[in-house]
């Protein structure tokens, strides 16, 4: 966990948004692919980026901007 000389959790906050991003563009012949449901791509989503973004979310000081920075990367 990477928390700011001010006791902000926002450091760590970016750098998961940052890991879970490259989780998606590493996925992304799973979200192109035909062959695979949609229900198995919510799935994959779910487990593999959210668990990702999620990681040691309970230690962060949640703030109207941690909410809108986790808003942003879920759409």
């Amino acid at each position: 966990m990477i928390v700011s000389s001010t006791g902000s959790s926002q450091p760590d906050v970016r750098r998961r948004i940052g890991l879970a991003c490259d989780a998606v563009r590493r996925l992304a012949k799973i979200w192109k692919s035909k062959a695979i449901s949609e229900a198995a791509k919510v799935q994959v989503y779910e487990t593999m980026v959210l668990s990702i973004l999620c990681y040691n979310s309970e230690t962060w000081t949640r703030t109207v901007e941690t909410n809108r920075q986790l808003r942003v990367f879920e759409m």
